[in-house]
């Protein structure tokens, strides 16, 4: 993967076949490589949540920015596998500020349901969320997930779970126990929520995080 600069030269000089047997060269072939500049992803999303409440589950998210943005469908899963869509909510267009969105899904019996958005641009295209979940009328537990994907190169996603309203810190610390990164920190509503993490400027190495709720404690590296 060519990152700096643009345009990169490498030099084949050697070759090891399925027996295991080397041939080399000096050189047997030379790449010349160019590198192109992707575009900016068109929507980047800080956090999902899916709370319940009642016979309801509020579906949130937040973005940080969007280009070409026409909005967000919302579909929900009871097996996590068929969907539905249950509407639309407008995005902002472009937009360089945090911008907050919310869906209430209403009249739901009590089981587990899963939620997740199709972010849909103005020509059309589109890609699909994480996937949060909220249970209704049930036992939930506090949860820290592992995040994915892992490892990772600049932008990771942090799932973790709670049973009731709580204040919430989840800090990134290196292997020396320095806190790098507070990654959420404030008062969380029961539910699913999912945190995209962007780690693009830390150095490569073994990191881990931690989530303290209440008398909750949990840590992954």
């Amino acid at each position: 993967v060519v990152f700096v600069p643009n345009t990169a030269t490498f030099t084949l000089t050697s070759i090891t076949d399925a027996t295991s047997c080397n041939t080399t060269g000096a050189p047997i072939q030379t790449v010349n490589v160019t590198s192109v500049e992707c575009s900016s992803l068109p929507v980047t999303f800080l956090d999902l949540s899916a709370s319940p409440a009642g016979s309801k589950v509020t579906v949130r998210w937040s973005t940080s920015s969007e280009i070409n943005n026409l909005g967000f469908n919302v579909e929900r899963s009871t097996d996590g596998v068929s969907w539905t869509t249950l509407g639309f909510v407008p995005g902002a267009g472009s937009s360089s500020t945090v911008k907050s969105y919310s869906y209430a899904d209403n009249n739901l019996e009590p089981r587990k349901y899963y939620y997740r958005l199709k972010q849909i641009d103005i020509d059309q295209r589109f890609k699909y969320s994480g996937i949060v979940s909220a249970t209704l009328n049930g036992r939930a537990d506090f949860q820290l997930g592992q995040n994915f994907p892992n490892p990772v190169n600049s932008q990771t996603t942090i799932q973790f779970t709670l049973p009731r309203k709580e204040n919430v810190n989840i800090s990134l610390f290196d292997m020396n126990g320095r806190t790098l990164k507070v990654l959420v920190n404030g008062s969380k509503d029961a539910g699913s929520h999912v945190i995209s993490v962007n780690v693009g400027t830390l150095s490569k190495g073994v990191y881990y995080y931690k989530m303290q709720a209440g008398d909750f404690s949990d840590a992954k590296n």
